[in-house]
């Protein structure tokens, strides 16, 4: 199963559910405790650190990333370890936001928090192709079944598995 290093959204936590489900599913789950304020750059230093740290001690096999994890995900060099990222929160934050890699976005259609269109933005601004982005999930959380399927599904595809 994959080692994954797992960045949560706001007023959460790295116990979040969607880390629960990985977990749950048998993958390994690792991350810091991000704080929750607006200014990312604590949480983005953070987050470099337990990605460094983790690559230390093996290989990290995927960076899963929600909502304002995902806007600290694209700060972060990310070494090459590939990217899912679940309705990221970037443009919310103000970033000048660019991704590379192996990237996949998960997002809802009736995201309330954080428009579909910036994902959307944030796949043309990489250069990456439309393929890069599943529409899935009743609401921001992506907590409905669905979601949480497609959730583990990228995850297997990503980290070959």
């Amino acid at each position: 199963m994959a080692r994954i290093l797992y960045l949560h959204g706001r007023e959460s936590s790295p116990n979040a559910g969607k880390a629960t489900r990985l977990r749950e599913a048998g993958h390994t789950v690792l991350g810091p405790q991000l704080d929750n304020e607006d200014d990312l750059t604590a949480s983005i230093a953070a987050a470099q650190a337990s990605l460094d740290a983790a690559l230390a001690d093996g290989p990290v096999d995927l960076i899963v990333a929600s909502s304002r994890g995902g806007a600290v995900a694209t700060g972060l060099q990310s070494r090459g370890v590939p990217l899912l990222l679940l309705c990221p929160a970037w443009k919310k934050f103000g970033l000048d936001a660019r991704v590379s890699g192996t990237v996949r976005i998960l997002h809802a259609a009736a995201d309330d928090l954080v428009p579909l269109a910036d994902s959307v933005e944030l796949l043309a601004r990489s250069g990456l192709p439309a393929e890069a982005l599943t529409v899935v999930g009743k609401e921001h959380r992506l907590h409905d079944e669905e979601a949480t399927a497609a959730m583990l599904a990228a995850v297997l595809e990503l980290t070959g598995g």
